[in-house]
């Protein structure tokens, strides 16, 4: 569980009981927790750092300081297993297995004016090789070497959309849905950057409502989206 609270809990499906997460993990606001395609669960701390449980362990391990503020926000697996961090205010990170176990942890080098905001990003979604990110009043879409990221020409496509985002996700039909605070919710064509917008409906009787406030997105394991917005 995460969200702008003092500690991770581990819980059941059915929320019956939770337990403190173990180990070194730090109290503090928890930006996300995931999971990657091996079990492991990373968790990642406002003003904290990063941290790690391997499946068969009960407590988290810290890696080691993400930039200078040690401010990591979303953590994301690409498709070759590789995990990337993006932070608030030190960029992108590549985070690698060493053959002994040990996280190594760099830095990726970007050009700044060929990428603002590339420095405080909060949302990512990869598709077909390509890392779709959020930041502060920012959309980029970028490709990672080994150690460098070189980003792509999105021509006009940010000026059509509202700046203020909230939440971006990757479909399996090659769609990158980006929500807004203000503008209802922009599906983007991966392969050819068609945009599409959506103004989701507050209610099927009475007056039609929209609501454009859509806080977050999920894509369930039959494909269906799911939103959550707040009602005006």
């Amino acid at each position: 569980m995460s969200g702008h609270v003092a500690r991770a809990l581990r819980t059941g499906l059915d929320m019956a009981s939770a337990e403190r997460a173990g180990g070194v993990l730090a109290k503090g606001a928890v930006n996300t927790v995931t999971r990657d395609s091996r079990g492991r669960i990373w968790a990642a701390l406002w003003d904290k750092g990063l941290f790690v449980l391997d499946p068969e362990g009960r407590d988290f391990k810290k890696l080691t300081e993400i930039g200078q503020h040690d401010n990591p926000m979303r953590i994301l697996e690409l498709e070759n297993g590789r995990m990337v961090c993006s932070t608030w205010g030190d960029g992108i990170f590549a985070i690698d297995s060493n053959p002994d176990g040990r996280w190594v942890v760099r830095s990726l080098a970007v050009a700044r004016d060929e990428a603002p905001g590339l420095d405080r990003i909060y949302g990512m979604a990869a598709r077909g090789g390509c890392i779709w990110a959020i930041g502060d009043k920012s959309i980029a879409a970028f490709d990672i070497t080994a150690d460098s990221i070189r980003t792509r020409n999105l021509g006009d496509l940010p000026s059509h959309m509202n700046n203020v985002y909230s939440n971006i996700i990757a479909t399996r039909d090659g769609g990158i849905w980006v929500s807004t605070f203000s503008g209802g919710v922009w599906r983007i064509n991966a392969e050819d950057g068609c945009l599409r917008r959506y103004r989701l409906l507050a209610g099927a009787s009475g007056p039609e409502r929209i609501a454009p406030f859509v806080n977050r997105m999920y894509v369930a394991d039959d494909g269906r989206i799911w939103f959550k917005w707040n009602h005006l």
